[in-house]
């Protein structure tokens, strides 16, 4: 079953890994140990967030399976007073609603072909591809899958599937990270630190710019540089250099003005609605309409 899913999973460049379900619990209890402040998937708006019960709420489930896509950087182009505005969108954005379908379409045909059940599960996916072989560390926190580079999305699920062949690795930065450096000197708020993977949550853009509320006054404004999120660490990574794929978007300022200016979202036209829509964008809309004025200094 393993080497067919692999196949159907190929025809949409994807890759998976494996991982007992019972070790769960190990990451459960490395996330205790580091606590809120550094570690990659523990801060503080979702230390309740993981479910790590779903052993004991279903005894059938043997196996935890992460699938990786990739994913690409989106720019919406903006023409304004003859200056051409290119507003950036991070990978793992832009396209996580035909990625999900497409990976549930695809779970679904083999498991139930082979007579396997899948179940969802809220689960660290970053710890789950390092543990499962599928992804290393970067110096940026991020986790850098073979042929993808960081820039991919990360899909996890359970299955009653048992396989006689796990892979459990410890988890280490990639080498040549230790030499490089480029990431954190590139990180405009000094998030990063030579030779680790550990981020500084309470430093790092994307902690504030995908939350609602006012920036910390020691965030500089000419740091923002993403309508959600940051960009800085993944696009001077030499891991990332043949990795990348760009799609521009073509919009009007008059859209932008209108995202700005909106009350709410329910409020906006059927043409700016289906492009936040399809760029997965909508659930940040607050947000998005703080962060674009940063954006463009307004």
């Amino acid at each position: 079953m393993l080497q067919e899913y692999s196949t159907e999973l190929e025809k949409i460049n994807s890759v998976f890994g494996i991982i007992e379900a019972n070790r769960i619990l190990e990451i459960k209890n490395e996330m205790a140990l580091y606590g809120n402040s550094y570690f990659l998937e523990n801060n503080h708006y979702n230390n309740d967030y993981y479910n790590f019960d779903i052993l004991k709420e279903n005894k059938s489930i043997e196996s935890i399976f992460i699938v990786a896509t990739p994913s690409p950087f989106y720019i919406l182009r903006v023409k304004h007073n003859e200056n051409i505005i290119d507003i950036k969108i991070p990978p793992i954005y832009g396209n996580r609603s035909d990625i999900l379908e497409n990976i549930k379409n695809i779970t679904g045909k083999i498991f139930i072909k082979y007579g396997f059940s899948t179940y969802p599960v809220i689960l660290p996916k970053k710890i789950l591809a390092i543990y499962s072989g599928l992804a290393q560390y970067g110096n940026n926190g991020l986790v850098f899958v073979k042929g993808m580079g960081s820039y991919c999305r990360l899909t996890a699920f359970a299955s009653d599937f048992r396989s006689n062949n796990y892979t459990w690795l410890k988890p280490e930065m990639m080498k040549s990270c230790k030499s490089c450096g480029k990431c954190v000197k590139n990180c405009p708020s000094k998030a990063l630190k030579n030779g680790t993977p550990w981020v500084n949550i309470n430093k790092c853009i994307v902690e504030f710019n995908e939350q609602d509320g006012k920036f910390p006054n020691w965030l500089n404004d000419e740091w923002h540089n993403c309508l959600i999120g940051c960009i800085k660490c993944q696009e001077i990574c030499p891991h990332n250099k043949k990795e990348w794929k760009t799609i521009i978007i073509p919009i009007e300022y008059s859209e932008i003005e209108e995202i700005i200016n909106s009350n709410n979202f329910t409020n906006l036209s059927e043409y700016s609605k289906k492009l936040l829509i399809d760029l997965n964008l909508d659930r940040y809309y607050s947000k998005i309409k703080r962060n674009i004025k940063y954006l463009l200094g307004i």
